[in-house]
């Protein structure tokens, strides 16, 4: 009965704060949460979800000053430069919420979802590195979660969907 909130941003200044809002209190209020472990850089533009006990954060773009890993977008790669953030590797953090505690960044392996020229037709194709890439979904699956779309460092937005297996 919880809502947490990770990251974002004010004009160019990116943070990695946590905060959530007890959705179980009679007045609810928001809290800054400190918590064990280290936080992942300070980003925008990632996505959540809620697995079990864990919350599971990926992608998004970040100050390349602020400890960001990634790739930096160049001025010619347009919507990608997106205040001339870096965008992230394909790395997962987690906030395991039982414990209070930040796990380390994970780069688990990934299927992707691939359509033929038959609309009905879905293959899985395994690949290895996921790409950067931000303003994309992320929703539970079986054995882990599907991620969906998004801006790729490139400036071009994907259309495709991927299953990563996280535990």
């Amino acid at each position: 009965d919880a809502l947490y909130v990770f990251g974002g941003c004010h004009i160019s200044d990116v943070f990695n704060d946590l905060w959530k809002l007890d959705l179980s209190a009679e007045t609810p209020r928001w809290e800054e949460l400190h918590v064990g472990g280290t936080p992942p850089a300070p980003r925008v533009g990632h996505a959540a979800v809620v697995l079990g006990d864990r919350i599971v954060f990926s992608g998004g773009r970040g100050s390349p000053t602020a400890g960001a890993n990634g790739t930096f977008a160049t001025a010619d790669q347009g919507l990608a430069t997106m205040q001339g953030l870096t965008f992230f590797e394909g790395g997962f953090a987690m906030l395991d919420i039982s414990r209070g505690r930040w796990m380390p960044i994970q780069h688990p392996n990934r299927s992707v979802y691939l359509q033929s020229d038959d609309a009905d037709d879905m293959d899985m194709e395994p690949e290895g590195v996921w790409e950067h890439r931000t303003g994309h979904v992320m929703v539970p699956a079986k054995d882990g979660l599907l991620v969906i779309g998004g801006l790729a460092y490139n400036g071009e937005f994907q259309n495709d969907v991927q299953h990563i297996k996280i535990f």
